[in-house]
């Protein structure tokens, strides 16, 4: 996914959603400060870059992945959780990627938002 999408729309992408959040019923959820918002969206976008198969961004400067643990002070119930599924909807749509990226992208962020 990663050599097709490529890393600057990967990025992007990550970063509207954020700003989507922003704009959304769980705005509360981040930080409304910009350089704060910008600390929250660089390892996340390094997390999606190499999770779609790019660099070790993330890994190389956190060693391993723990999202479970760092989200844990923050409650996303299931209406969260699908405001949240809105939110990447609407910047996937506006991110001109191809249908094969945007089909293999959704499969993978709601398998990995599944709550075990």
């Amino acid at each position: 996914m990663f050599k097709i999408a490529r890393e600057e729309l990967l990025r992007k992408l990550v970063l509207k959603h954020h700003e989507n959040l922003l704009k959304s019923q769980i705005f509360y959820l981040l930080p409304t400060d910009k350089a704060e918002m910008e600390k929250l969206v660089k390892p996340s976008a390094d997390f999606v870059a190499e999770m779609c198969g790019g660099p070790s961004y993330y890994t190389a400067s956190r060693r391993e992945s723990r999202m479970r643990s760092l989200h844990f002070s923050v409650t996303i119930d299931e209406k969260a959780k699908e405001v949240w599924f809105a939110c990447y909807k609407y910047a996937l749509k506006e991110g001109n990627f191809l249908f094969s990226v945007l089909k293999e992208f959704w499969q993978w962020i709601k398998s990995f938002s599944i709550r075990k």
